[in-house]
């Protein structure tokens, strides 16, 4: 699964993942302000279930913790997610196969 990640706060993003994610191939990242990276998971591992992902980050001491978006028995449902993080705000944007 593809992910388009855009820090749009002046504040660098750190130890950012997302979940469900392989326990070997599980990266953290550090974003600067402005700057915008792909991020990609393996869910070849996921459980067969329905749920929604998981973005954990860390903005100077504050962990930030939030679900989104949905896959289905294991499977993204979506091509690709651009996740735009603001001072206040987290948007997502998806792109469905």
């Amino acid at each position: 699964m593809k992910f388009k990640i855009i820090n749009n706060t002046s504040f660098i993003i750190d130890s950012l993942n997302i979940k469900p994610n392989t326990f070997e191939s599980l990266k953290y990242v550090k974003l600067v302000p402005k700057q915008k990276i792909e991020y990609c998971i393996d869910m070849s591992e996921a459980l067969p279930i329905d749920d929604s992902y998981r973005l954990e980050y860390k903005i100077k001491d504050t962990v930030v913790v939030r679900k989104f978006g949905y896959y289905a028995k294991g499977t993204p449902i979506d091509d690709y997610i651009i996740i735009n993080i603001e001072k206040d705000t987290i948007k997502y944007v998806s792109r469905e196969i």
